[in-house]
């Protein structure tokens, strides 16, 4: 509640703009239907995961009015409860596991994701099926093989099918590994493990029948190699300095100018996560268990860079993964094991597992690894300089005293290490121990506090539906018709984008959705890339016709005036003429002015594009200008 309370004194809502009216929201405060009417035309929303029809806690608490926060809310309260009670299983120390919750909770992956709420309530049952598996492993008991089998389904019902089957895979290799030696009995235990999996799994049938057959129909039906590996994080683009390539003005920061995009590219831990990581890694006792997280983080790592490494053309292979992309998203499973080795760290020191040597041995590495990474930031600058030139960024320094994203990192890497040597000396002391929860979140918060969910959660009135969608709900509700949002969910509110719509309970014939179906997004394909051209370019288009689209809402158009104080609109109208570019055939185009317009002069901005071949002052298009008395001017474009 403190982390969040700018969203909360503001009285707005925990959900990123644009982001959070793609699905969970939208549906969070209207009825459960199985079929929606308000988007596209008419969509399945029963067998799309995003819609969270059948999830227990978003269903129960869309009964209350007002409720979002709440749901949000306690996403992570619950995430960081359930890998304390791992931890504490695990190393019987509170410490350490309040260390690992806050950890995973506060992480750069959940706090990033505020805005996509479904990978968020699909993380947070990860650590209560794995602390499942470790209780099971002691004892065989129905409480925590039914715990384990709710955590299953719920992580599925949660919203993201992507996050359920790494988490499958998850607890697959912890139950291998740690099975095979479990106090319960090594077959018993895999037993229990297949029935917790296969319990839990079909507790989700309503989910899955629906979701297979309209998986099948959608876009999403087959990827490519590249759509596979879109959005993996860059080599370059480092996790120990989150903010160098840029992030929100708002916060002090340069433009982020890094690659697409931020949010699925965010990964951080802490900086004095890692180095508690390392002392649980070389001191902890249960050095099985230590390794087995290392190899998870190495290999989650390794994913997360996409094309980067060979590992990625291997995954593409393999079948059910190859249906998702952003390979980042395995930040979760790194996340995850960097949280477990910094508890297992903690708890070793509280042991006094953890000699003065060793510490001083960690602590040294850390010191040196500062200025090695350092280096390497000045070694890539010319690559980071040529991105945020062309990003706008006209000059770009790395020197810590005038890049706060240089230097913050840096100064909170020396107050952690100073912070873990004042708490070596009493690992016991409540007072340094407060200490070391405060540099902590401080670590944490040094990015997380600071991310868009901070400067852009909704306004609470965004709810409300302004008095011109109540006309326009009453007039279509009345004629059986539709909208038409040209930019679909991207719009302003006076373009009556579709997520909002769908809270104010206009039809709308646009819309977004993970899983569109195939027909839908042929026949209005500007919906899923807006920048194509009209629906009625073409004279024989009757798309907007067959969705029953009574209105259209265009965006208001943004002009600029040239050196000769002429305006200009800056979006262009899309008129393909010829047929190269991958574009159909087209002979002709009109352009109608609806009001008579004095004019002396008219001019055209056009391209010549996929036209190398034509030689110069070649006659490419006839024009022919028509005045409002009727008389015709010819032109030729050469």
């Amino acid at each position: 509640l403190t982390f969040i309370s700018p969203v909360l004194l503001r009285g707005s809502i925990l959900a990123i703009g644009r982001d959070a009216l793609y699905i969970p929201l939208p549906h969070f405060y209207s009825s459960k239907l199985l079929w929606d009417t308000m988007t596209f035309g008419g969509f399945p929303m029963m067998a799309d995961p995003e819609a969270a029809t059948w999830y227990p806690p978003a269903a129960l608490l869309s009964l209350l009015p007002g409720t979002w926060n709440v749901f949000m809310i306690l996403a992570f309260v619950a995430a960081s409860s359930f890998m304390y009670g791992y931890l504490f299983k695990v190393t019987e120390s509170r410490l350490a596991a309040l260390v690992s919750g806050i950890i995973f909770g506060l992480s750069g992956f959940m706090m990033a994701h505020v805005g996509n709420a479904v990978i968020i309530h699909s993380t947070v049952w990860v650590p209560l099926v794995i602390w499942s598996l470790e209780q099971l492993r002691a004892r065989l008991s129905a409480l925590w093989l039914a715990a384990g089998s709710i955590g299953v389904a719920l992580c599925l019902l949660g919203g993201q099918p992507q996050i359920f089957f790494y988490a499958a895979i998850l607890s697959a290799a912890y139950a291998i590994v740690r099975g095979w030696n479990a106090p319960a009995g090594r077959w018993r235990y895999y037993a229990a493990w297949l029935l917790m999996l296969v319990l839990g799994t079909g507790l989700t049938a309503v989910q899955i029948v629906p979701t297979s057959e309209l998986l099948s129909q959608s876009l999403r039906a087959g990827y490519s190699f590249r759509d596979f590996v879109s959005y993996s994080l860059p080599p370059r683009q480092t996790m120990i300095f989150p903010n160098v390539f840029g992030g929100l003005p708002e916060s002090g920061l340069l433009l982020y100018f890094g690659h697409d995009n931020q949010t699925e590219l965010t990964g951080y831990v802490g900086l004095l996560s890692l180095i508690l990581a390392a002392l649980g890694l070389i001191a902890a006792k249960k050095k099985s268990l230590g390794l087995f997280w290392l190899g998870v983080a190495l290999l989650a790592f390794l994913l997360v860079l996409g094309d980067a490494t060979p590992l990625a053309r291997l995954v593409y292979h393999l079948p059910i993964l190859n249906s998702f992309r952003v390979p980042s998203r395995h930040f979760m499973e790194f996340t995850f094991a960097a949280s477990v080795l910094a508890g297992l760290g903690v708890a070793a020191i509280v042991k006094q597992q953890v000699s003065t040597i060793q510490l001083r041995k960690i602590i040294l590495v850390a010191a040196l690894a500062l200025p090695a990474c350092l280096t390497l930031l000045f070694l890539n600058q010319s690559h980071m300089a040529a991105r945020a030139a062309q990003n706008g960024i006209s000059q770009l320094s790395l020197l810590p005293w005038t890049n706060r994203a240089v230097s913050v990192p840096l100064l909170i890497s020396l107050i952690a290490i100073a912070a873990i040597c004042y708490w070596h000396r009493q690992p016991t002391s409540p007072m340094r121990s407060a200490l070391l929860l405060s540099v902590l979140v401080l670590d944490l918060g040094s990015f997380g506090f600071f991310y868009q969910w901070r400067y852009f959660s909704l306004s609470k009135n965004a709810l409300t539906p302004p008095p011109f969608a109540k006309r326009y709900q009453d007039s279509l509700e009345a004629s059986h018709q539709r909208l038409m949002s040209f930019r679909g969910y991207r719009g302003t509110a006076d373009e009556m984008p579709a997520g909002l719509t769908r809270l104010w309970g206009v039809p709308n014939a646009s819309g977004y959705n993970a899983l569109i179906l195939k027909r839908t997004s042929n026949l209005l394909p500007m919906i899923d890339q807006p920048g194509l051209p009209l629906p009625w370019s073409e004279p024989e288009d009757r798309s907007l016709d067959l969705m029953a689209a009574r209105f259209l809402f265009l965006p208001r158009g943004q002009a600029s005036t040239d050196e000769r104080g002429v305006s200009w609109l800056n979006d262009d109208m899309q008129v393909w003429l010829g047929q190269s570019c991958n574009q159909p055939l087209r002979k002709s185009a009109r352009v109608v002015v609806p009001v008579p317009t004095k004019s002396t002069a008219l001019a055209i901005v056009s391209r010549l594009a996929c036209s190398s071949q034509i030689p110069e002052r070649t006659a490419v298009a006839r024009i022919r200008l028509t005045d409002a008395g009727g008389e015709v001017q010819p032109r030729r474009l050469v």
